[in-house]
């Protein structure tokens, strides 16, 4: 069991307790739909899902072009990833305008001052590309080493290529490399079907910051096969490598394959993806529709980890149009909702991770709020996770966090 501060404990058994008996969160029976759960349609435990922030947190608003600009052949994989060992998937777009040709490099760019070409071929573009992607396999004598950092550069006919920052893809050390495929084989061997198959794997690989080959796996499944939570998990890897404008069209099937199959989490899920994208594009009256149906919907469903996370997407957007009383008043409903969670993960048999993810998102509310007596009583609630879990390169970043907060008091 975890090393819970007084303060909190105070508060969830003294306080909270009082506040919880007339809360709305635990009236609804949907509970036991929360991700904190297995997905019985589906097979799969789509808990800790690593959106950025404290390795499992919201998807980060991406940097530069992406892919809102097909004239640039910008990378598709792997980017902004881990790769596992063996041969290596490479794709790009194909520029609107069309390449006859496309020069292809790989390099390792650990030393900025010092970027080395370990790789470069040039490919003619009838050769390695269909429907706008473009493909290539690369075999392992690349000879990628774990603990550097590499980058694909695609240039075309013109010039062109993928500026976007923060593109680059590392190798998985070797252990994790092992752990990953016997778990993959594991998943394989217990004959699902393949989109509860497709998204087991893909799970896996997130929580290894595998990105690119979750997306992979989960392209695999044939798009007549898809279910709504499959497209979603496409648009959420897309999201995660910073090509919304793609993840925005996987968010737009699901949303319509969710409202066929009576999938009110599923249509959540797909509005709360296409509030961030909308609003990360400043599109932002759109974005607090979408977001505000998301809401809702978390709401009704009792599903308190969503809910949280959209009411800072919301919190976001309306500080955005300039209310900041109402944006106040959501990180409120935001710290109720995660004492709430707190609450109902201590009474079950939950991962840690969970519970310290809980935690982290409780201190993030409190320092929004100036209340950092309390949001350092949360982070090291999470950090004293971490550490029994012997995560000490996560422990750490807690530390920082908490010493932050400490010099700026």
């Amino acid at each position: 069991m975890h090393k819970q501060s007084p303060l909190l404990a105070i508060f969830g058994i003294i306080i909270f307790l009082i506040e919880l008996a007339s809360s709305e969160y635990f009236k609804s029976s949907a509970l036991a739909q929360s991700d904190f759960r297995i997905a019985q349609a589906e097979g799969t435990l789509i808990a800790n899902r690593r959106y950025g922030v404290h390795r499992n947190r919201r998807i980060p608003i991406p940097r530069g072009e992406g892919d809102a600009n097909n004239e640039i052949p910008y990378i598709i994989s792997p980017r902004t990833t881990l790769v596992l060992g063996g041969n290596q998937l490479i794709q790009w777009n194909d520029v609107s305008q069309g390449s006859q040709n496309y020069d292809l490099a790989v390099l390792d760019i650990t030393n900025d001052l010092n970027k080395i070409t370990i790789w470069n071929s040039i490919y003619e573009r009838d050769e390695v590309c269909i429907n706008q992607v473009c493909s290539i396999t690369l075999s392992d004598s690349l000879n990628l080493s774990s603990g550097r950092s590499y980058l694909v550069k695609v240039v075309s006919d013109d010039g062109e290529f993928d500026k976007s920052p923060g593109i680059s893809f590392s190798l998985i050390n070797s252990e994790e490399d092992a752990l990953v495929i016997d778990e993959r084989i594991a998943i394989e061997a217990q004959s699902l079907s393949a989109n509860a198959t497709a998204l087991m794997i893909a799970d896996l690989y997130v929580q290894h910051d595998l990105f690119s080959e979750a997306l992979q796996v989960l392209e695999k499944v044939p798009e007549s096969q898809r279910t709504a939570k499959t497209n979603l998990e496409i648009a959420r890897s897309y999201q995660r490598i910073g090509l919304v404008n793609t993840a925005a069209i996987f968010y737009g099937t699901a949303l319509e394959l969710a409202t066929d199959e009576l999938d009110d989490k599923a249509a959540a899920d797909a509005k709360l993806g296409l509030g961030l994208i909308s609003f990360s594009l400043r599109e932002r009256q759109e974005a607090l529709n979408y977001l505000t149906e998301a809401k809702d919907t978390y709401r009704q469903l009792g599903d308190l980890y969503f809910l949280g996370e959209t009411l800072f997407a919301l919190r976001d957007a309306t500080r955005a149009i300039g209310k900041l009383e109402e944006a106040d008043q959501l990180l409120q409903e935001a710290k109720s909702v995660y004492k709430a969670l707190i609450f109902e993960l201590d009474n079950t048999n939950t991962d840690p991770k969970s519970i310290a993810e809980a935690y982290s998102n409780l201190g993030d509310v409190y320092s929004l709020l100036g209340e950092q007596s309390e949001a350092i009583n949360s982070y090291e609630t999470a950090m004293n996770i971490y550490i029994e879990l012997g995560d000490t390169e996560t422990a750490i970043e807690f530390e920082e966090i908490i010493l932050d907060i400490q010099s700026e008091s």
